[in-house]
């Protein structure tokens, strides 16, 4: 028997990469035996994986570490970064930017519905990006929105969005990323479901106990996810996590410490690792103190070994 167990650094490993990964369209993700090869096919059992922390909410748009890993099961952004930091195409198959670095124009996928089956347009984009600029619904997508002029739509596959002055591409890249598209049905009750065009559908939320998703039937990228059924179950105390995978209960156990990890490893355990490409932003208010203070801010930027 191999578990798989997963040590956490400085970036979030998607459980969604990990429920593809890991199922193989078979059922050795669910006896707990290494998974096999994948069969091009979604799987027929439940993956059962052990998470240290509940949602707070259903909303994309709120940035929280313990919604971060686990939301984006059920959203897809409008492109993605691949493991070059490269951008690709996600729900936007193709975007050019102007010369004035002023605009960046969108050309949307045809193919996707949201997960109740209503079709993914220009306008479900336009509706997320409106509460992303909303102080009051935004969240934590709000301050990104700063540099945001105004859009438009040409159509349902067309979507331009202009900024106030010209913007880097990496910039543009970032909003265009983490923005995962809201379907506009849905987008008053995310609190309590989600409403995207990810590749699973929630079935049950037991809070503090269970997420309970199942693959999206309308999903757009072919022969995923490899998972029917994925249970996130949460324990908020690691040493039961532990005990949960080495008792057959779990199958992944995600986000451990490195002792715990150190010790699976030697008992025939299936360790993932890995640092991802997920910067931490560490932002300080020069109008507060201490920061106020010129000399603390030069300290702390004294401090940082930037070569690390």
């Amino acid at each position: 028997d191999r578990r798989t167990a997963i040590l956490r650094g400085p970036a979030i490993v998607e459980l969604v990469a990990l429920a593809v990964k890991l199922s193989g369209g078979t059922t050795g993700s669910k006896t707990g035996r290494k998974a096999g090869p994948s069969t091009g096919k979604t799987g027929s059992g439940t993956l059962n994986v052990a998470v240290s922390k509940d949602v707070l909410s259903f909303d994309p748009q709120a940035f929280d570490l313990p919604n971060f890993p686990i939301i984006k099961n059920f959203y897809d952004p409008l492109i993605e970064y691949d493991a070059n930091l490269k951008p690709v195409p996600a729900l936007a198959d193709s975007w050019k930017i102007a010369d004035d670095k002023k605009s960046v124009a969108l050309h949307l996928r045809s193919d996707v519905t949201f997960s109740d089956g209503t079709k993914f347009t220009s306008k479900a984009v336009a509706a997320t990006f409106e509460k992303a600029a909303d102080p009051a619904r935004g969240l934590q997508a709000n301050g990104p929105m700063g540099v945001v002029s105004n859009w438009t739509i040409a159509g349902d596959e067309a979507i331009t969005f202009n900024f106030k002055k010209p913007v880097p591409d990496l910039v543009m890249f970032d909003l265009l990323q983490f923005t995962n598209v809201i379907n506009p049905a849905g987008m008053n009750d995310l609190k309590k479901a989600p409403a995207g065009t990810g590749p699973f559908v929630l079935k049950q939320h037991l809070p503090g106990q269970v997420i309970s998703m199942v693959a999206n039937k309308h999903y757009w990228r072919p022969n995923e996810p490899k998972a029917q059924e994925v249970d996130l179950k949460i324990f908020t105390d690691q040493n039961a996590a532990v005990n949960a995978l080495a008792s057959g209960q779990v199958d992944i156990l995600y986000d451990l410490s490195t002792k715990d990890a150190s010790q699976l490893k030697k008992q025939n355990f299936q360790i993932d690792e890995g640092t991802g490409s997920i910067i931490l932003l560490f932002v300080a208010n020069p109008n507060q103190a201490p920061f106020d203070n010129k000399l603390v801010r030069q300290a702390v930027y004294r401090a940082v070994d930037r070569n690390s």
